[in-house]
């Protein structure tokens, strides 16, 4: 099977974008099948399909190997339609998003930021006589490692309990860090704003199963997990900017959150992204 791509490096977390059109069924053998590709190096594959939306559509719709939301292939896809598009912005559908999301780039600097869609919850488990924060969202839930170093048998005793209860499960190990010298603390213009406005370093070290290829990987960055731990972070305050600096193995993500006040919230995710031309490969399933 011959089979048109890109590789996208956002952060790190190097995705291959399928453009060629692949059956549903044979999704989870095709991206097995490339991420067997040494030259590739890919972490995670994407499937790009026509958006569901008739009325209105969404620039583009790409789907995740395991049906999983992932914001870091979200960033790169939205990249992608833009430089395809000659825009700064687009909007895609995205599995296991509800809604399509706004995605802005700034080719200058090779950034792209995407919207993320709110948890829909936040429960607790008991690991190894400890309680732990479960985020779960459409397509993916994430459970916040607060403090705590990889650690595989951590890691065993987890999987073994969750790693199926959603299309794909992250543990998100996070430390607490301090800005460098060089850093440059974010004001925001709005004054009321700026008196609320929260900014936090952290080092961040994503693991990820995804169920429906049966895999579990050590990603060099996840977007979904860097946001689903500054929701937590952020808490029950309810009026404010909470912004979080991420130092991934393959690179730094930024998530914003905006509270009002009002029940209305926005979260965005910013970090780079790097693209390859298009090119051609052969898989056998």
């Amino acid at each position: 099977m011959n089979l048109e791509l890109i590789m996208a490096d956002p952060a790190g977390n190097k995705t291959a974008i399928v453009l060629s059109p692949v059956d549903k069924k044979e999704r989870a053998a095709v991206a097995a099948a490339i991420m067997k590709i040494d030259e590739l190096g890919a972490e995670q594959v994407a499937f790009e399909v026509p958006p569901r939306k008739v009325k209105n559509p969404a620039d583009g719709r790409l789907e995740m190997m395991g049906g999983e939301f992932c914001g870091n292939a979200a960033r790169a896809y939205g990249m992608y339609i833009c430089n395809k598009n000659g825009t700064d912005t687009c909007r895609i559908e995205m599995s296991g998003a509800k809604k399509a999301l706004t995605v802005s780039v700034d080719r200058e600097k090779m950034l792209a930021t995407a919207e993320m869609p709110k948890p829909e919850r936040i429960k607790y488990a008991n690991i190894m006589g400890a309680e732990y924060p479960i985020v779960e969202s459409a397509g993916i839930a994430h459970l916040i490692a607060n403090g705590l170093a990889p650690d595989s048998r951590f890691e065993e005793f987890v999987f073994d309990r969750h790693k199926d209860s959603a299309d794909a499960f992250g543990i998100q190990y996070v430390m607490f860090t301090v800005p460098g010298d060089d850093e440059e603390v974010d004001e925001p213009d709005d004054n009321r704003i700026s008196r609320s406005h929260h900014e936090h370093w952290f080092s961040l070290e994503p693991v990820v199963h995804v169920k429906a290829t049966g895999t579990t990987t050590r990603e060099s960055s996840c977007a979904s997990g860097s946001t689903a731990a500054a929701w937590y972070m952020s808490g029950d305050d309810d009026e404010g900017t909470f912004t979080y600096h991420f130092d991934e193995p393959g690179g730094r993500l930024t998530v914003r959150i905006i509270k009002d006040g009002k029940k209305k919230q926005q979260c965005t995710i910013e970090g780079p992204v790097s693209l390859s031309e298009p090119r051609t490969v052969s898989v056998e399933i």
